[in-house]
């Protein structure tokens, strides 16, 4: 790690000990403690407290109640935003889900602004593979969503529950999250937040993609985030969205890439790491190889997940579609396009042989051909 870099690290480190322990931070006093931007270290202490604010919500909402004409029948789940309910709607004899933002909050507010985001977004997205919104109401000054009530549970449950997906179980669940991804990105969205916990598989066995919270329009000139701000579940981040650079459909890939990875392993390949060190882990560091802790997963499997994880997007799947088929060649029986992770790196070494090679000869040409000073007599 650079010098700069170990700077903002441990920058970043005392901040994020402040505000787990809700206490103000002197981000000028930091910034010249460590030797960092006064800019840069703000941006660095906004997205810490951004994610800080996700990860513990705060306001503990009622289980039971009414909220508009619907009874509220005990909590599915919450998340950074808002919680989910299990309810009933006592007029049309129906179970239905409902999402209920944390706080109550002014329209202009972004968080609000994301909600309704969520509804417009979801109800244009009319797919198989995407929870069903049918109603949005406010209630209390409280913006609500309802929704399809899925009877089944998250991939995250079901890793709790059971632990590591059998590698074809895994393929085929991300396989048909992909194509749904296809879907959501013809219709010109980003999910930018695809995880196990918001993917359901019902029932019987459909998988099911949910939670647009932090959907965007790819050609929406529209922000919802300040400078330096960072949305999004960090250890399914993709390195440009954590730098805050243009984000397209190689994001969710990315993203999609590392729930696989999850799926096989069981955790996500950069864990137990402060928020920092996982943000530097994710721009810089190799994830670890799944067969190094579990030998049973196929090679070509492995290689698909870690290409989606690629740092640079040019050398992840171009689409999700693309990746689609790459799962679904793997699947068959067939030749995938993703490079096994031992030829991934010595295809790396080789090209830095070939060019230190090339620049070797340049030089040496170079020597050869520059003009001689003719020695005196």
């Amino acid at each position: 790690m650079s010098a700069p870099t170990e700077r903002l690290a441990r920058l970043g480190e005392e901040a994020e000990a402040l505000l787990a322990a809700r206490r103000p931070v002197p981000v000028r006093e930091l910034a010249q403690r460590h030797g960092v931007d006064e800019k840069v270290a703000r941006d660095c202490v906004e997205a810490l407290r951004v994610l800080t604010q996700a990860a513990d919500p705060g306001e503990q909402a009622p289980s039971h109640g009414r909220c508009g004409p619907y009874e509220l029948r005990g909590e599915l789940g919450r998340g950074g935003m808002g919680v989910v309910y299990r309810a009933w709607h006592p007029e049309l004899k129906r179970d239905v889900a409902l999402k209920l933002l944390h706080v109550s909050a002014r329209p202009s507010d972004t968080r609000v602004q994301r909600f309704v985001l969520e509804a417009q977004a979801t109800a244009r997205l009319r797919h198989p593979g995407v929870v069903g919104i049918h109603h949005a109401g406010w209630e209390a000054g409280r913006p609500y969503l309802v929704m399809d009530l899925v009877r089944g549970e998250s991939l995250s449950v079901l890793l709790r529950r059971s632990g590591p997906l059998e590698p074809r179980r895994a393929a085929a669940v991300c396989r048909d999250v992909a194509l749904v991804l296809e879907h959501v990105h013809r219709a010109g969205f980003l999910h930018r937040d695809v995880k196990p916990s918001n993917i359901l598989v019902d029932a019987d066995g459909r998988v099911l993609l949910t939670d647009f919270g932090l959907a965007k329009e790819l050609d929406s000139e529209r922000k919802l985030t300040l400078t330096g701000m960072i949305v999004g579940t960090p250890q399914y981040m993709p390195p440009e969205q954590i730098s805050g650079e243009p984000l397209d459909a190689r994001t969710d890939v990315y993203s999609l890439g590392v729930t696989l990875y999850t799926l096989l392993s069981g955790e996500p390949p950069f864990s137990g790491l402060s928020q920092f060190d996982l943000f530097t882990a994710i721009c810089r560091a190799e994830p670890p190889p799944i067969s190094s802790s579990r030998p049973d997963v196929p090679a070509a499997l492995e290689a698909i997940a870690l290409q989606c994880m690629a740092k640079d997007p040019e050398q992840r799947y171009p689409t999700a579609r693309a990746l689609a088929d790459d799962l679904e060649r793997w699947l068959e029986g067939e030749s995938v396009v993703a490079r096994p992770f031992r030829d991934r790196k010595r295809h790396r070494l080789w090209a830095l042989l070939c060019a230190g090679l090339l620049c070797a000869g340049l030089l040496c040409a170079a020597a050869l051909l520059a003009p001689t000073t003719p020695r005196p007599p």
